[in-house]
């Protein structure tokens, strides 16, 4: 069956593949609530509210995702140089 030009159960494959990603890439612990906080606080303010909850917990963990990996490849010094050229108040 087709609705919204999606075909039944796509949804729910596209929700177990983000659920799977989330559980596999964020933490527990204090990381993964300033991911889930800073989530829903963005989430908060666009109106969402009356999506599917599956698909708004596959949005929220989407971003989530992605918080934690930019945290992550902060942590690695990945942006070192361009943080000290964000910042040069930083360097003294």
């Amino acid at each position: 069956m087709v609705d919204d030009g999606y075909i039944e159960g796509e949804v729910d494959t596209w929700v177990n593949a983000i659920e799977t990603l989330y559980g596999q890439e964020v933490p527990g612990g204090s990381l993964g609530r300033d991911a889930e906080h800073s989530i829903a606080m963005l989430m908060s303010g666009y109106g969402f509210q009356d999506a599917p909850i599956q698909v708004l917990r596959m949005m929220g963990h989407a971003m989530e995702i992605g918080y934690v990996r930019a945290i992550n490849d902060v942590e690695r010094g990945q942006f070192d140089d361009d943080i000290r050229m964000w910042r040069p108040d930083l360097n003294e």
